[in-house]
C-alpha cells in the first residue's frame, strides 16, 4: 500500500512538473478590483492614500483586471457608500474570476462598531458583511485602515454555505475554493493610529521581491508577509513601539494569523484548536500571475485550488487519523490533481507550424508562444491578436518548419494607438534580426499589413520566429496579429 502512495505522490508531481513547462495561450478572465479611497481628514493622508491608490491602478493595468475606483476624485459633499452598493450590486454574484475589495484610509471604533471612513457616511463591518452576504466567488477584502481588525469576525459571520463536496475527498474535508481572504492592518479595533501598511501592501502586491516561493508571482500571502515585515522594520528602525499588527484570515473561523506566525508561506502555529491553517487560500490568489497561471481556464484554476485546499486540509488532520486513513483519502485527491495538470499540460504542447505548399509561413498570434506576465492572446474576434503587450521584458515566438528553403519576405499584421505608437522591436530568426518602429494606425483595432524586409533561410528544418521589444515609450508596444514569411519566387 505504502508504494501505492509514493507511486501517486511521484507522479503528481511528475505531471505538476510538466504544466509548469508546457506553453499555451493565457485565458481572459479577468479579476475585478474595486478600490476604495475613504476620507483622508488632512492633506497629508490624502496625498499618500493617492499614492497608494496609484501603485494599484499601475498593477491592474499591468494585470488586465476591471478596475473600479471610488474616492479617489470625490466631492466635498457625497455619498461614497452608495456608490459602493451600487458597484457591489452591478458584479456577479457567482463566478470564478476573483473580486479584489480593497479599501485604503483610517477607520474608527467606538468599543462595540468598527467603521472605514468614507467621504459621506461611513462603512460599517456590519453592513459591508450585509452587502457580501450573496457573494459565492473568489473574494478578498483588504481593509488597510486603522482599528481595521474586528472587521474579520464581522465578516467571517456572513460567510456563505460551503458549496457540496465534489471531489473524492469526505465532506468533512473539503474547503470551498471560493472561500473569503480577509486582511486587515490591525489586529484590533484598539489599534487606532495612522496605519501604514496599506503602503507597503501596495508595493508589495506586484514587487518581484516579495514572491517569496519563487514561482514567477507575488500571492496575496506573500504580499501580505512581505507588507507585515516592512511594517515592523519601520517602527524597529524609527525606535517607536508598533501601534498595527496585521491580520491574515482565510480559513473561516473569524480569527486571523499575524505574520510572525508563519515561517516561509505556511503557517505554523493554529489559533483555535482543530481549525485550519490561515494562508493556503490567500497563496491561490494572484493579481498579476504568472505566465503558466495565465494559461490555465478558469474553471480549471478553481478545481486545482479547491483540490489544493483539500489536500492542505487533510494535511491539518494528519495527526488525528491513523496513516492508512490518512493515505486513502489523501490519494483520489492527488489522482485528480495529477490528471488535471496532465491533461492541460497534453493542450499546451507548443505548436509548430508547417511551410504551406506556396512556401509561406503563416505565424498567427492564436499559436504564439508567450513569455512574459501581461502579453496574452485576445480572442474576441475583432482583435484574435497578441496584446496586453505593457511591460517592455515580454515578448513571443513561433516555432515553424520549413521543407522549402529560400529568401522570406517578413509581413506583420499590427496595430496601435497614436498614444503608444513609437515602440521600437526586432524580428529574429537565428542571427538575422530586422528592426522596426511601430506606427499609428489609427487605433488598436485597426490592424494594416507592413513588410519589414527578407530573411534567407538556406536550408530545410525547423526554427523559431521571436518578436522582442526595444523601447516602448507609450503604454503598449502594439497589438500583433500575425508575422508571415512570404516565400520569394
Amino acid at each position: 500500500m505504502l508504494n501505492v502512495h509514493r507511486w501517486t505522490l511521484a507522479f503528481f508531481f511528475m505531471a505538476a512538473s510538466v504544466f509548469a513547462q508546457s506553453a499555451a495561450q493565457p485565458t481572459q478572465d479577468k479579476p475585478t478590483v474595486l478600490l476604495v479611497v475613504g476620507a483622508p481628514g488632512e492633506e497629508e493622508f490624502g496625498k499618500n492614500f493617492e499614492k497608494w491608490a496609484g501603485l494599484w491602478e499601475k498593477t491592474c493595468h499591468e494585470a488586465g483586471a476591471n478596475l473600479i475606483t471610488i474616492g479617489l476624485k470625490s466631492p466635498t459633499e457625497t455619498n461614497d457608500l452608495d456608490h459602493l452598493k451600487e458597484a457591489l450590486l452591478k458584479e456577479p454574484k457567482e463566478s470564478a474570476s476573483e473580486l479584489w475589495l480593497v479599501l485604503i484610509g483610517h477607520g474608527t471604533f467606538d468599543g462595540k462598531e468598527a467603521k472605514f471612513n468614507l467621504h459621506g457616511p461611513d462603512l460599517s463591518a456590519a453592513e459591508l458583511s450585509a452587502l457580501l452576504q450573496p457573494f459565492h466567488r473568489p473574494l478578498a477584502v483588504i481593509n488597510c485602515a486603522s482599528s481595521s481588525g474586528p472587521f474579520i469576525n464581522k465578516l467571517c459571520a456572513s460567510l456563505p454555505p460551503t458549496p457540496r463536496a465534489s471531489s473524492p475527498a469526505s465532506p468533512a474535508h473539503q474547503p470551498s475554493a471560493f472561500g473569503r481572504v480577509i486582511i486587515t492592518a490591525t489586529k484590533s479595533g484598539a489599534e487606532q493610529n495612522y496605519a501604514r501598511f496599506g503602503q507597503y501592501l501596495a508595493e508589495a502586491i506586484a514587487d518581484p521581491q516579495a514572491d517569496l516561493d519563487k514561482d514567477g508571482q507575488t500571492s496575496l500571502l506573500e504580499a501580505y508577509l512581505t507588507a507585515s515585515s516592512r511594517v515592523a522594520e519601520f517602527y524597529k528602525a524609527e525606535g517607536r513601539l508598533a501601534t498595527e499588527h496585521a491580520l491574515i484570515e482565510d480559513n473561516g473561523d473569524g480569527l486571523g494569523t499575524p505574520a510572525d506566525w508563519f515561517r516561509g508561506i505556511r503557517a505554523v502555529k493554529k489559533a483555535k484548536e482543530g481549525a485550519s491553517l490561515d494562508g493556503v487560500r490567500a497563496h491561490q490568489f494572484h493579481l498579476l500571475r504568472s505566465q503558466q497561471e495565465q494559461k490555465m481556464p478558469a474553471s480549471q484554476r478553481a478545481r486545482r485550488d479547491e483540490l489544493e485546499l483539500t489536500v492542505a486540509k487533510l494535511r491539518d488532520t494528519k495527526s488525528q487519523v491513523n496513516e492508512d486513513e490518512y493515505y486513502r483519502q489523501l490519494e483520489p485527491v492527488l489522482i485528480e490533481l495529477a490528471r488535471l495538470y496532465e491533461a492541460d499540460a497534453l493542450q499546451k504542447i507548443p505548436k509548430v507550424i508547417n511551410q504551406a505548399e506556396d512556401g509561406s509561413v503563416a505565424l498567427h498570434a492564436k499559436n504564439a508562444t508567450i513569455h512574459g506576465s501581461t502579453v496574452r492572446y485576445e480572442p474576441q474576434p475583432h482583435k484574435n491578436t497578441v496584446g496586453y503587450w505593457t511591460k517592455l521584458e515580454d515578448w513571443v515566438s513561433w516555432d515553424f518548419k520549413l521543407e522549402q528553403p529560400g529568401t522570406f519576405s517578413v509581413e506583420v499584421t499590427q496595430a496601435c494607438s497614436k498614444d503608444s505608437s513609437g515602440s521600437e522591436y526586432s524580428i529574429a530568426v537565428g542571427d538575422q534580426v530586422l528592426t522596426d518602429k511601430v506606427p499609428d494606425t489609427g487605433a488598436f483595432t485597426n490592424f494594416v499589413n507592413r513588410t519589414l524586409g527578407t530573411f534567407k533561410i538556406g536550408q530545410p528544418g525547423s526554427y523559431t520566429l521571436s518578436v522582442k521589444p526595444i523601447i516602448k515609450p507609450g503604454l503598449a508596444v502594439m497589438d500583433l496579429r500575425a508575422v508571415t514569411l512570404k516565400l520569394k519566387q
